[in-house]
């Protein structure tokens, strides 16, 4: 477990919830991620997107066990020739 800092009490003091860049760090360390500042400004620019993108999937209650379009099924198939 991560120690929290002091910008990341202050953010959860203020707002009830921790801000972007806190969830994109703490998420990059629980994935034992490396990042660059430039990369991680990055993420924190695109988080509210990419969670947008993200909750728009789970909103669909019938795709939600559904499999991927591109899924890939090991199992070899056999067609008869001829």
């Amino acid at each position: 477990m991560t120690q929290t800092n002091r910008h990341e009490t202050e953010t959860m003091m203020t707002t009830g919830a921790p801000d972007n860049e806190v969830l994109v760090r703490a998420q990059l360390a629980a994935a034992g991620i490396p990042a660059s500042e430039e990369e991680i400004g990055l993420m924190v620019a695109g988080y509210d997107r990419v969670k947008g993108m993200i909750e728009l999937l789970h909103a669909v209650p019938a795709a939600r066990y559904e499999l991927p379009g591109l899924h890939f099924d090991p199992t070899p198939t056999y067609a008869e020739w001829g």
